[in-house]
């Protein structure tokens, strides 16, 4: 007699959901959303440098230098972004001071050719601001300036740091009024103005060239898509030490006996 057993099938468990993690946003997607909130797809960088001229003495010294540097921008502009170098540039006799904005990769490039371009021009340079993510542009195109600044100024109690907000808080100011009145630079190019101290003097370029803190244009030039070489020691044993591992564990001390060897 054949008996058919057949095995009986357990109820099948309803299958488990999946946990949902909720992927954690970094300050660069919150900055992302506030650009674009404000209609603006690209990044916007702002960089504010000042330089000492060399051989200023020579006529038309200022002139050479503009020139060479209106081929600096065109050649900016003209890389494949879409993002213009736009700002101020201001020409005292012996000294310079820039306000460059736009994209990120755009000043970088800029500045790589600026520091090998202008060597015979400049004696130093330093970098004093820079600014990153911003959503607004002062100028929709680069200004060229001359400018006879005021030559009093009292710094002999000011430190670095108040020289340097000093500095930023002139060249926004002059920035400002020549957005709200173009005027302010004339047919030849020359800054009028009635208040003279808002000019950066030449003492306060002075001290700002000499703060130790600050990058000059070659340091900030060789650091842009250029990741440093250091060595770490971590990364150069193995295996690598983590936190019940130390560094030296396959170091051999003077009463160390190696029970591997027969």
């Amino acid at each position: 007699m054949n008996v058919k057993v057949t095995k009986k099938s357990s109820p099948r468990r309803p299958a488990q959901e999946v946990p949902q993690y909720q992927k954690r946003r970094t300050v660069a997607d919150h900055v992302k959303d506030n650009m674009l909130c404000a209609g603006k797809q690209n990044y916007h960088q702002r960089i504010i440098f000042v330089v000492h001229h060399i051989h200023s003495d020579k006529k038309d010294r200022v002139k050479e230098l503009r020139k060479t540097l209106n081929k600096l921008v065109i050649a900016s502009n003209q890389a494949a972004t879409s993002d213009k170098l736009t700002g101020l540039m201001m020409f005292y006799s012996e000294y310079s001071v820039y306000m460059v904005e736009g994209g990120e990769e755009n000043i970088g490039n800029f500045m790589k050719s600026f520091s090998g371009a202008t060597k015979e021009f400049f004696a130093e340079g330093k970098v004093v601001l820079i600014y990153n993510n911003s959503n607004r542009r002062f100028f929709g195109k680069m200004y060229y300036a001359y400018a006879i600044p005021n030559e009093k100024f009292s710094s002999e109690n000011l430190e670095d740091h108040e020289l340097i907000g000093n500095i930023i808080e002139k060249v926004t100011k002059i920035c400002l009024q020549i957005v709200e009145n173009p005027a302010t630079i004339d047919d030849t190019s020359h800054i009028k103005t009635d208040d003279v101290e808002m000019l950066p003097q030449i003492e306060l370029l002075e001290k700002i060239l000499r703060i130790p803190s600050l990058q000059s244009i070659t340091e900030f030039a060789d650091i842009f898509c250029c990741v440093p070489e250091f060595f770490d020691y971590e990364t150069n044993v193995w295996p690598h030490p983590y936190d019940f591992l130390p560094d030296n564990v396959f170091d051999w001390g003077k009463f160390d006996v190696n029970l591997t060897k027969q």
